[in-house]
């Protein structure tokens, strides 16, 4: 797994290597370091949102999980009461 400062090293050695940019290299380096902060704050924050979304959703998909057994095993009562009055 690649830290943070290897990352920013590689990724601006690719934007250094662009030669049709209008901007000097230290200015782009500027930059570039200002935007990784930046980018890893929004990319936290889509996660924590996530996060947040999927604890929503947990006890919904329980609820709904006991409610498809509760009907199964409500139906399997009426079938094999059925089948016991049919056959008695």
């Amino acid at each position: 797994m690649t830290t943070t400062s290897e990352r920013l090293e590689c990724d601006e050695s690719i934007w250094l290597s662009n030669e049709a940019s209008e901007y000097p290299i230290q200015v782009q380096s500027i930059c570039f370091r200002r935007a990784m902060p930046w980018d890893e704050a929004e990319c936290a924050n889509y996660i924590a949102r996530f996060n947040r979304e999927e604890v929503k959703m947990q006890p919904w998909e329980n609820h709904q999980i006991r409610k498809a057994e509760m009907e199964m095993k409500k139906m399997e009562g009426m079938i094999f009461n059925g089948f016991v009055l049919c056959h008695s």
